[in-house]
């Protein structure tokens, strides 16, 4: 099994914050196509909706392929998180892939 190792944020977490809008990138650890089921994107793709109300987000676009995504996410307000939002988005959609038992790995990097 490989070991994920998330890439270290280049800038302060404190630059996530507020009305700005963020590029985002997740794979599916080990690359394996899991995205691309119907099942798979409804539910992410709700979760996703979910998780943009919770952290007061905007996505601008997101584009599920088959073993990553792409995410263009915009703050709300100047109390908007856009690196708690991924955060919170990849542990909800890791642990809901999890639970399914699907072929793919859990988590993303």
């Amino acid at each position: 099994m490989a070991t994920i190792q998330e890439r270290k944020h280049r800038l302060s977490t404190t630059l996530y914050r507020g009305e700005i809008a963020v590029s985002f990138t997740a794979c599916i650890k080990g690359r394996i196509p899991t995205l691309n089921e119907r099942e798979v994107f409804e539910a992410l793709s709700d979760m996703l909706i979910d998780t943009l109300k919770r952290w007061n987000c905007d996505a601008h676009i997101f584009l599920f392929m088959p073993d990553h995504c792409h995410l263009l996410i915009q703050g709300k307000t100047n109390n908007s998180d856009l690196l708690g939002f991924m955060k919170d988005f990849k542990q909800r959609s890791g642990y809901w892939l999890s639970k399914r038992s699907l072929k793919a790995a859990t988590t993303y990097q």
